[in-house]
C-alpha cells in the first residue's frame, strides 16, 4: 500500500475519478530498463512482467527498450531483435564514438548520444553529416546531448545511472476529452499517482519521464490539443499556457527522472 503525505492523499482521493474515466488513453511510450552490461539475464522477462501489471490497469506500453552503461556496440549481437527490444548504449564522448562509429552504422537497433556539455568542435558536426551521408536512417538513433539528466526511458537521449527501469509516458494522448488546460494536467497527475502505486514496493522502480512530445496528429498531437482551445496555435504563444505546463511538469511529478519539460 502506498503511503501519501496527507496533501498527497486529497490530491488522490480528488483525482481518482479522472483515472477511471474509461476513455482515458493511458499510454506509455517507454518502458525501459539500464542494466550495467549485457551479460545480464532476466531483462526481458522483468519488463514483460512489469508490462503486465499495467496493463491489467489499463496502460497500453508501445515499446520496450535496454540502455546499457559503458557498453560496446559489438558486444549486443546477441541481442539485436531479441523480444522486439530496442536497444541503446547511452552516453558517450567523442573518442568513445570515433572508436565505435563503423559498429554503430550498421547496427541495427542501437542507439547512443555524443556529450557536447564541454565543448562543441567541427569535429562533433562531422560525426552527424557522416550518419547523414552513409546511414541517414541512423539519424533517428543519434542525438547530441547537453548536460543530459540521466535516467530518461525516452531514446537516443537515455543515458544510465542507476540499475533500474523508468517510464515515459505519452501524455498527449490524456487530453482527450479535456476542455482546456487544467484537466489535462488534472489527468497528468492522476495517472502518476496512479503509477507509483501500481509499482509501489519495486524497488528497481527509477521513475516517471512526464515529458510531452510533439507527436503525431490528432489525440497523441500537442499542436492539436492547442487549438483545440485556442482555435490557432499562434494565440496560445502570447499566454501562459506553456509555461504553466513546464512548471508543472516538473513541480507535481511524484517521482521525476529525465528531462520532464517540454521537448
Amino acid at each position: 500500500m502506498v503511503f501519501y503525505p496527507c496533501s498527497l492523499l486529497e490530491k488522490k482521493a480528488a483525482l481518482e475519478c479522472v483515472c477511471e474515466k474509461e476513455t482515458m488513453n493511458k499510454i506509455i511510450r517507454s518502458l525501459c530498463w539500464f542494466a550495467e552490461n549485457p551479460s545480464i539475464t532476466g531483462i526481458p522477462d522483468q519488463l514483460n512482467n512489469i508490462e503486465g501489471k499495467l496493463s491489467k490497469h489499463g496502460y497500453l506500453v508501445q515499446t520496450k527498450r535496454v540502455c546499457f552503461n559503458k557498453t560496446r556496440i559489438n558486444a549486443l549481437h546477441q541481442w539485436e531483435n531479441k523480444d522486439s527490444l530496442y536497444l541503446s548504449i547511452g552516453t558517450l564522448d567523442f573518442e568513445s564514438l570515433t572508436e565505435q562509429i563503423a559498429d554503430f552504422l550498421h547496427a541495427g537497433n542501437v542507439s547512443l548520444n555524443l556529450d557536447l556539455t564541454d565543448s562543441v568542435t567541427p569535429n562533433h558536426v562531422d560525426v552527424l553529416l557522416r550518419i547523414i551521408k552513409e546511414a541517414p536512417a541512423k539519424t533517428f538513433n543519434f542525438t547530441y546531448t547537453f548536460h543530459n539528466r540521466p535516467s530518461s526511458p525516452f531514446f537516443p537521449s537515455a543515458t544510465f545511472e542507476h540499475t533500474g527501469f523508468a517510464i515515459g509516458l505519452q501524455p498527449t494522448d490524456l487530453s482527450e476529452g479535456c476542455a482546456d488546460l487544467a484537466a489535462w494536467l488534472s489527468a497528468m497527475e492522476a495517472v502518476w499517482l496512479e503509477i507509483c502505486e501500481i509499482l509501489d514496493g519495486n524497488e528497481h522502480f527509477l521513475g516517471i519521464d512526464a515529458s510531452i512530445a510533439p507527436l503525431f496528429r490528432g489525440d497523441s498531437s500537442l499542436v492539436h490539443f492547442v487549438k483545440t482551445i485556442y482555435g490557432d496555435f499562434s494565440k496560445a504563444v502570447t499566454t501562459d499556457f506553456f509555461l504553466r505546463i513546464t512548471a508543472f511538469l516538473s513541480s507535481h511529478n511524484p517521482k521525476p527522472v529525465g528531462l520532464c519539460g517540454l521537448m
